[in-house]
């Protein structure tokens, strides 16, 4: 989970896998446009946006979920194809997987 507190036009960041496990803050300045990638490529996105932005944005395929990597340890960011507002930064990388595998299956 990540929480945004927003002052004077930058974006201080307190990033946290667990509510109860915070890390550092980070001064991020707010663009109105940022670049990303979606399924490797290059696309431009409002910031912040919504989830189902994203799965527009990257034409993310019905049956499929949309992730953000994550720096070091952890999952990677599960991203809801809905109105949940995300707060990207330049350079954000974001990848579709299916929802369901089945491996070994035919």
């Amino acid at each position: 989970m990540v929480y945004f507190l927003i002052q004077d036009n930058f974006i201080l960041e307190a990033v946290s896998r667990k509510a109860e496990d915070w890390s550092q803050a980070v001064n991020q300045p707010v663009h109105s446009e940022v670049n990303i990638t979606l399924d490797g490529k290059h696309k431009k996105s409002p910031n912040p946006t919504t989830g189902a932005a994203l799965y527009l944005l990257g034409e993310v395929k019905s049956g499929y979920d949309l992730f953000r990597e994550t720096h070091g340890q952890g999952d990677d960011e599960l991203i809801r194809n809905d109105a949940t507002q995300y707060a990207l930064h330049d350079g954000d990388k974001f990848y579709s997987a299916q929802q369901t595998l089945n491996p070994g299956g035919l």
